[in-house]
């Protein structure tokens, strides 16, 4: 995956990450995993509140 340049990009490039890889993450686990479905969830929802800024942070 390309790393985004800008700040504006990283939210943007965020958002689109988590709903389309985190929602099938949480989609396998939940059908792999029951254990690992709390913790997938909380991390996107947090990831969801907050927004890019999550993935901005990683990326630093």
């Amino acid at each position: 995956m390309s790393r985004p340049r800008s700040l504006i990009n990283a939210i943007m490039w965020g958002h689109r990450r988590h709903n389309v890889v985190g929602l099938i993450s949480i989609s396998v686990a939940w059908v792999t995993r029951g254990d690992q479905v709390a913790f997938f969830g909380d991390q996107l929802s947090q990831s969801v509140l907050i927004g890019g800024f999550v993935i901005a942070d990683d990326i630093r």
